[in-house]
């Protein structure tokens, strides 16, 4: 007897400081509009779908709403110099690890980000991996990055460009059993268990946000002398003051030399 053939298993991440969900958008829509537009490439079954970011600027209304349709909730702190996606490569290389070929990726950034991790993204694709890339800019796929015949735009995504779906119509949520947490803090991890701090709901993770271990991990890893990075700070204006002191020790340098 031939036995059925299990769905391919498909995983969205979500870079939300370069593709937030758009103003006055229905957030709890953005879930059946990437699972309907997966279908047809070939999708079948529920994707398990991640946002990353500082989460800063985004709405209570809007992250519950995501929540509630299975989409995971991921905050990561804010960073210097380098692409905010990067935050998202180790947790994705990890899923990879436990989900063997041909299963698909689909990474939803803009071109910088995709650039900085075009070689991942190829090695995976040598391994067998399916990469879709949804750009949240003017698409400029990296020569690198081995074509996956698809690339699509992130705010022609959310408006059912890709999607077989009339417009204004939603498809049905199926209830999802043994559901992942909703909300995960990835500055605060139980170095024991190697576990990030997980929630079910928003006031829980706002709570811990006010903690004094949220708080503590926050200040020990980010107060660093010289590129300090405060909650709700400006990385970039850190870059430029660690660069001005280079330049001050630079030139304090080239004047004792002389």
């Amino acid at each position: 007897m031939l036995k059925n053939k299990e769905p391919l298993k498909t995983s969205v991440w979500i870079d939300l400081n370069i593709c937030p969900i758009p103003d006055g958008y229905d957030a709890a829509k953005v879930r059946p509009c990437i699972e309907s537009a997966l279908e047809t490439i070939g999708c079948s079954g529920p994707p398990t779908i991640n946002v990353f970011g500082t989460l800063e600027g985004t709405s209570d209304d809007v992250l519950r709403a995501l929540s509630s349709t299975g989409v995971v909730v991921q905050y990561t702190p804010p960073g210097v110099g380098t692409p905010s996606s990067q935050r998202i490569l180790a947790p994705l290389l990890r899923w990879q690890r436990d989900n063997p070929p041909p299963a698909k990726i689909v990474f939803i950034s803009d071109s910088r980000s995709v650039y900085f991790a075009s070689r991942l993204f190829s090695y995976l694709q040598e391994l067998g991996f399916h990469i879709l890339v949804v750009y949240g800019d003017t698409p400029k796929p990296p020569p690198g990055l081995v074509s996956t015949g698809e690339s699509w735009q992130w705010l022609s995504l959310l408006d059912g460009v890709y999607s077989p779906l009339s417009p204004g119509e939603t498809r049905k949520q199926p209830l999802l059993q043994d559901k992942p947490a909703s909300f995960v803090c990835r500055l605060c991890c139980d170095f024991t268990s190697f576990q990030y701090f997980e929630c079910q709901s928003l006031e829980d993770l706002t709570t811990h946000f006010n903690s004094e271990e949220h708080k503590l991990r926050y200040f020990q890893h980010y107060h660093i002398p010289g590129n300090e990075v405060t909650a709700g700070g400006d990385s970039k204006q850190s870059k430029r003051k660690l660069n001005k002191k280079k330049k001050k020790k630079k030139k304090k340098r080239n004047q004792m030399t002389k």
